[in-house]
């Protein structure tokens, strides 16, 4: 549920310093699970969370479909927003029906009013009203406002009359009508009733217990993983798994909650998870994982000179020496880092708050400050041979010279199409795109362009090595490969289940982070 508080704030991206408020006409969309709490209760932890993931996946193909922006999920709920009210209803009704697939149900309560946008905040009194009709909502239902019915008068959805209501904290009782209208559902479903098929409280049954699946437990320094070896079993969600050439899962590591950045040195594996806030190291050799180490909470994570850096959501970099395993004192820098690289002697950050990239001297802590374009909004970072590459939200990529510190190029992306993470190997620049389901490579020679469509669905974290690309789609729990010189994926998608939002590679072995949610 969310809490009101007049201010809702999408969590993977970081407004900037001091934005200038602007208002705007828009429709809100509120929706949440009905019954979570008994379903939580009745599936536990494990299970529960396999669904919420089914769940994430379904709502998020939705806002996509119908052009919807998602501006927070808190728990089972969502909150978006849309340009018009039919695509707001369109996709609640598409929701209802797509979640029959997993036996979830939703309400939906949608107003439309005048917002005030700071940076990625949307807040005002819309807001409110919007959560507030949700809550009136049954299950299965979209409630909307009296404000949007009058606005659709004469349009295609019938509206059935849910009487006039008190709503907690809005002076005037408000007249709601129920909406009804029939969209296609989409292709979500074959995917989705797999998982659901584990989450349902109605079956025992665990991927572990699976007949004819050999799955071999190993303590190894007081933490247990699971070694499986061709088995076609669904790893279970904060793990990570390694995969091998042929895209069969070999090897998989229990991790801490919500792994979402992952970095390695060539031989060992580390390991940031968000949601408990910890890094955690993965002997890739005996596939063991050390104890998780408080930091906080983890946005990325780099290696080199034998130190993990691990940038923090509130602005902090943290070291971590990596033979020993000791966190060094963190080095505040500025909130809104996100994506952060080693390369060419320096630790590399980027700052989406302020448009620059912060290169660090690993000994003495020195800092020097890139300043990219105006509008720019770095995601992601990394290091080439000869060039420190960023991804930036505004649909460009940066080339830096990293002697001189200067921005040698700006590479603009197809349909400005936003740069999400970004990866240097394999003879190029490569950079997904989660809104598009693409993946872009770049000529590093002259800056050219290929931009490769319907990668996988919410295409996010990416690695390449030896001719080959590989890709996590993090909508769809699949793993995507592309081969590098023809720029074409290769073969049918990896089916992983959950969200796999990182990639590395070390060796001849992929390896591939899995959460709950995105």
């Amino acid at each position: 549920m969310f809490a009101l508080g007049g201010r809702f704030r999408h969590t993977r991206r970081v407004p900037r310093s001091d934005p200038v408020p602007r208002r705007l006409l828009t429709t809100v969309l509120f929706t949440d699970i009905v019954g979570s709490t008994q379903r939580a209760q009745a599936l536990g932890d494990r299970r529960w969370r396999q669904l919420l993931t089914a769940h994430h996946r379904i709502m998020r193909k939705d806002l996509k479909r119908f052009r919807g922006r998602e501006v927070d999920t808190a728990g089972d709920g969502f909150f978006a927003t849309f340009e018009q009210p039919s695509d707001a209803i369109d996709c609640a009704t598409a929701m209802i029906d797509d979640l029959g697939s997993i036996d979830v149900e939703i309400r939906a309560g949608i107003h439309m009013g005048e917002v005030e946008l700071a940076g990625k905040d949307v807040r005002g009194i819309a807001v409110h009203v919007g959560a507030r009709v949700m809550s009136k909502a049954g299950a299965g239902e979209v409630l909307v406002s009296s404000t949007v019915r009058d606005l659709m008068a004469g349009s295609d959805v019938r509206f059935d009359d849910a009487g006039t209501h008190e709503l907690k904290g809005i002076n005037a009782p408000m007249h709601l009508y129920s909406a009804e209208h029939e969209v296609a559902p989409s292709e979500a479903a074959p995917v989705d009733r797999a998982l659901a098929d584990e989450a349902a409280p109605r079956r025992s049954r665990l991927p572990w217990t699976v007949a004819g699946i050999g799955v071999l437990v190993l303590v190894v320094g007081g933490v247990v993983y699971a070694g499986r070896r061709g088995s076609g079993a669904e790893p279970a969600a904060d793990s990570v798994v390694a995969l091998d050439a042929s895209g069969a899962v070999t090897d998989e590591v229990a991790v801490g909650a919500r792994p979402s950045a992952l970095a390695t040195d060539g031989t060992d594996l580390w390991v940031a998870n968000f949601d408990d806030g910890t890094v955690q190291r993965i002997d890739t050799t005996t596939d063991a994982a050390t104890a998780a180490r408080g930091v906080d909470s983890p946005t990325g994570i780099a290696v080199g000179e034998g130190t993990a850096w691990v940038s923090g959501f509130s602005g902090q970099l943290t070291p971590i020496d990596a033979s020993q395993g000791t966190t060094q004192p963190p080095i505040t820098l500025t909130p809104g880092i996100a994506g952060v690289a080693y390369g060419s002697g320096a630790v590399w950050v980027a700052s989406a708050n302020d448009g620059t990239v912060i290169r660090l001297d690993p000994v003495t802590q020195d800092r020097r400050i890139v300043r990219l374009p105006a509008g720019a909004e770095p995601r992601d970072v990394a290091v080439g041979d000869t060039a420190v590459w960023v991804a930036d939200a505004s649909g460009h990529v940066y080339e830096i010279a990293p002697t001189t510190l200067k921005v040698a190029r700006a590479i603009a992306l197809l349909d400005d199409r936003p740069a999400d993470r970004i990866a240097v190997g394999a003879g190029y620049v490569w950079v997904t795109n989660t809104t598009t389901d693409s993946v872009i490579r770049i000529d590093p020679a002259n800056g050219t362009t290929t931009t490769i469509e319907r990668v996988a669905d919410g295409p996010l974290g990416i690695a390449a090595g030896d001719g080959v690309v590989w890709v996590a789609g993090s909508l769809d729990g699949t793993l995507a490969r592309i081969d590098a010189s023809s720029g074409t994926v290769d073969g049918d998608p990896i089916h992983l289940g959950f969200s796999p939002t990182a990639v590395a590679i070390v060796g001849d072995r992929a390896w591939v982070s899995l959460s709950a949610t995105p």
